[in-house]
């Protein structure tokens, strides 16, 4: 399901539904609880790409959690429903990952970081141990989170980023060491799903 009309179906096999209307149409001819899903919408769109999940969680569309067979991944990590895990990508031992939230190619999460609904971890990212990422927060390629940081709900960690104290919520963090440069806003027009 995509909003761009423009968009070309990238996958042959599957039908591409522009907008909420031609959703509407389609669900209406199938058996929410025989199709999965997943939302593929990344960088700073967490908030968006939960959203879209609970609707089609709450429709009764089977969520699916896709892990890439090169990832490596601690037998007690927790992974909830819509989580993406993409190539090359680590994840240490005692590790939460919320809802829809995405660690991309690899990407490295150590011991015990707690990260929130519709995360976004860019590839080639660092989180040291410890490490809590808020609700719908996107930490960029190459950024390095140094340990027992907490980074606030919303928050941007720009590319090469190295964090090395706590990010306040909606914040914009960019340089080395990161430094607050203004606030975080999702000024996007919402998918109509």
């Amino acid at each position: 399901i995509d909003n761009n009309p423009k968009l070309i179906n990238p996958f042959p096999r599957l039908p591409l539904l522009k907008g909420g209307a031609s959703f509407t149409k389609w669900k209406a001819t199938v058996r929410p609880a025989e199709i999965s899903y997943i939302v593929a919408i990344g960088g700073a769109n967490g908030k968006i790409r939960h959203d879209i999940h609970l609707k089609l969680k709450n429709e009764s569309f089977i969520p699916v959690t896709a892990v890439h067979k090169s990832a490596v991944i601690a037998k007690d990590v927790n992974i909830s429903d819509g989580c993406q895990i993409l190539a090359n990508s680590t994840i240490n031992p005692r590790v939460e990952l919320g809802e829809a939230t995405i660690i991309n190619t690899a990407a490295s999460i150590d011991h015990e970081c707690i990260l929130g609904k519709g995360v976004g971890i860019a590839p080639g990212a660092h989180l040291a141990g410890l490490v809590t990422v808020g609700d719908y927060s996107f930490v960029g390629t190459g950024a390095t989170i140094l340990p027992r940081i907490k980074i606030g709900k919303n928050s941007i960690v720009g590319a090469g980023a190295v964090v090395t104290k706590d990010v306040p919520e909606n914040a914009v963090m960019v340089g080395i060491p990161a430094k607050n440069v203004g606030t975080a806003t999702q000024e996007f027009k919402p998918y109509a799903v």
